[in-house]
This record gives structure tokens, C-alpha cells and sequence, in this order.
């Protein structure tokens, strides 16, 4: 999912964007590669007066319950990449 942050990269509300890929399993001592995109809308573009921040967010659960949540701060405009181990 993706949040704004604030200057002190606090989420300031609930997710702006988000994608689910629970039918994505790896199996243990196995490596899987996934790509995925999420569209932003009307993203706020960073500026001197207002330095809009966002992060994304990479939930990854085990048997249900969450093991990990990897997060990756988006600059406008790049391709973030999260790598989960």
C-alpha cells in the first residue's frame, strides 16, 4: 500500500493506493520474484514548500499472521523496488 508521510515520516491517514498479491506463496527456503504496479492518483509532486513524502508498504504474512512489513520510502516520478527476505 502506499501512505503520505509527514516531514517526520508519520503516515498522516489511510492507504492512497494499494494492490493485493495474496495469491503469491513462496515455499520455505525458496525464492520468488513478483512485479507489480500501483497507481498513484493525482500524487502531490515534492517541493520546497511542501515536501510531500510517501512510503510504501509491503505486508508479508505467515500461516495468517504478519511476519514483516518491509517499507521503501517512493520519490515522484522512480520505480521502487522491495525486496522481502
Amino acid at each position: 500500500a502506499i501512505y503520505e508521510n509527514d516531514k517526520s515520516f508519520n503516515r498522516t491517514g489511510s492507504a492512497l493506493a494499494s494492490l493485493d498479491v495474496s495469491d503469491l506463496s513462496v515455499g520455505a527456503g525458496k525464492t520468488e520474484t513478483s512485479k507489480s504496479t500501483i497507481i498513484l492518483p493525482k500524487p502531490n509532486l515534492w517541493n520546497v514548500d511542501k515536501p510531500t513524502l510517501y512510503i510504501a508498504v509491503s505486508t508479508v504474512t505467515q500461516n495468517g499472521k504478519t511476519v514483516t512489513q518491509p517499507a521503501t520510502l517512493v520519490h515522484d516520478g522512480t520505480t521502487v523496488k522491495i525486496a522481502v527476505q
